[in-house]
């Protein structure tokens, strides 16, 4: 995913653009390059989306879904993957865009044996993302939606009650505290939480992983290494704290995992938030792949 001279391999984005031909625009919705529909009041604050066609591939970002780095990612996976099947599993899925995009590009591709498993602790998310998938034609590939949060290991946690479909900040915690990790009002209701094991059971290998999962994924990659050392082809993860980044390097580095991009997450310095994951303002992303499968 990365080219000669270390710039993020934009041939790869061109290689998988939809023909513009069976791009169609959608009441209520938008269509991407890759031909992926969604829903547009997903995004309050983003102009023009209702019924508009992103064609133009995502450099340096899209705006919506996210940045150059995530589908280069996602697509790097696929092309190594086995060409006749693929297996993607999305933590924190929300609406679940990377593995439906991962099932627009296999079905392209006339893939046949291909396993999409979306995470998502919000019940109105993880609602929203079986739409999503159903809307885009890829109930074919059964895909699984799991409402749960992924943890270090199957537990009872906690979870906004009312998370708002726009909030996509909201993290899972182990305490029913009142104020959350970016200091509001923290009005949560029992969640299950699940490990990487337990989420990914009866998956034999998984040729791309993808976490969003508020600041957990340095408890989650730590409980998991070992797994995702044996099992896992390539992951792309979303950074929420400098020190998290740092912990992730350390960790897949000396488990002999190979970094194939990384960018530091923004952080503004505020007393006023009680933690450094809630002074985060954008998230970093760190891709990974396992050089022993």
């Amino acid at each position: 995913m990365i080219d000669a001279a270390g710039h993020l391999d934009t041939v790869l984005l061109e290689r998988h653009r939809a023909p513009t031909d069976g791009l169609c625009s959608t009441p209520g919705r938008f269509t991407n390059w890759l031909g992926l529909q969604t829903r547009a009041d997903l995004f309050p604050g983003a102009v023009g989306l209702d019924g508009a066609i992103m064609d133009a591939p995502p450099v340096p970002d899209d705006g919506v879904y996210g940045g150059a780095a995530e589908y280069c990612a996602l697509l790097s996976a696929i092309e190594a993957a086995p060409r006749d099947r693929f297996t993607a599993v999305e933590l924190g899925a929300a609406w679940a865009p990377w593995i439906s995009a991962a099932g627009v590009v296999c079905r392209r591709q006339e893939r046949d044996a291909v396993r999409l498993v979306g995470v998502e602790a919000c019940a109105r998310k993880a609602a929203v993302a079986r739409e999503h998938l159903t809307h885009n034609g890829l109930d074919a590939f059964s895909p699984t939606i799991l409402e749960a949060a992924a943890w270090s290991e199957d537990a009872r946690l906690w979870f906004p009650r009312e998370a708002a479909l726009a909030d996509y900040g909201a993290a899972a915690t182990a305490d029913a505290a009142e104020t959350d990790y970016r200091g509001g009002v923290f009005d949560g209701a029992p969640v299950q939480g699940l490990s990487v094991e337990t989420i990914c059971a009866g998956l034999d290998q998984i040729d791309y992983m993808h976490w969003d999962i508020q600041g957990a994924e340095e408890r989650v990659a730590e409980a998991s290494i070992a797994f995702l050392t044996g099992r896992v082809r390539q992951i792309c993860i979303g950074t929420h704290s400098r020190r998290i980044e740092g912990v992730l390097m350390e960790l897949f580095h000396s488990h002999g995992w190979t970094l194939l991009w990384e960018r530091a997450c923004g952080f503004r310095y505020d007393p006023n938030r009680p933690t450094i994951e809630g002074m985060t303002h954008t998230d970093g992303e760190q891709v990974w792949r396992n050089t022993r499968l």
